[in-house]
């Protein structure tokens, strides 16, 4: 309409301006449609705008990309396994240190920590028993050998002192039952004076002088001085015992 009104316009200035005769014909008005422009209402405002509802909603993706990073950042931290410590290894031989609970504390006996006591050394000072042989009123001491047999002949002796009716044989020894048996070690030996004789694994004898056979020596007197006098004639009641 306002295409129209100014063409009408154009053409009713010319026509009074006299530069286009009242008869010409008025310039074709192309039947193309006029888009209308939005008309104003009776306040003279244009007509309301749009609304919202009327154009689609575009998502909004401002600030979703930085959250979404941060929430995958912590998850991850979150499946990450944390590295292992390595293992502390003692060095052989090192001592641990001594906590302070542990101080002034006396170490645990065999009995409390549960550990069977370990076998117990010697006494250096200790000496080793000896042999007593009593016969009437005379005492007379002498070394055990080291073998089988004077260690049964020692054990036996350690239940108590034994006495053995005794007489002479063939002139060079005292010999009388053991009343037991103990373990032979035989060996091709001369008797000395002094000599304490296991015969046969069941006799000992005490030699006052010398003589050649397969015997065991059980122990040797100490001070075989004047022996045969002191074991005296026939037979006689001997006491072994331990010193």
């Amino acid at each position: 309409m306002v295409r129209i009104f100014c063409m009408l316009l154009v053409v009713f200035l010319l026509s009074a301006c006299g530069g286009q005769p009242s008869s010409a014909e008025p310039a074709q008005i192309p039947s193309q449609e006029v888009s209308a422009k939005p008309q104003a209402d009776a306040a003279g405002q244009p007509d309301q705008a749009p609304s919202p509802e009327e154009f689609p909603e575009s998502e909004t993706t401002e600030g979703t990309e930085p959250d979404q990073q941060e929430t995958q950042a912590a998850e991850a931290v979150a499946q990450t396994p944390a590295p292992e410590e390595p293992p502390v290894t003692q060095q052989p031989g090192a001592a641990q240190a001594e906590t302070p609970a542990d101080q002034g504390k006396e170490p645990p006996t065999p009995q409390e920590s549960g550990e069977a006591p370990g076998p117990q050394a010697a006494d250096p000072g200790q000496e080793e028993p000896a042999l007593k042989i009593t016969v009437g009123d005379h005492e007379l001491l002498a070394t055990f050998e080291d073998n089988s047999s004077a260690e049964e002949f020692q054990a036996l002796l350690a239940q108590g002192p034994l006495t053995i009716d005794m007489e002479d044989y063939g002139g060079f020894e005292k010999v009388g039952p053991l009343g037991t048996t103990l373990t032979r070690n035989d060996t091709q030996i001369t008797t000395q004076p002094g000599d304490v004789i296991l015969y046969q694994g069941n006799q000992i004898t005490i030699y006052y002088d010398t003589n050649s056979w397969s015997f065991t020596r059980l122990a040797r007197i100490d001070d075989p001085s004047g022996l045969q006098e002191k074991l005296g004639d026939g037979t006689v009641q001997v006491t072994f015992s331990l010193a």
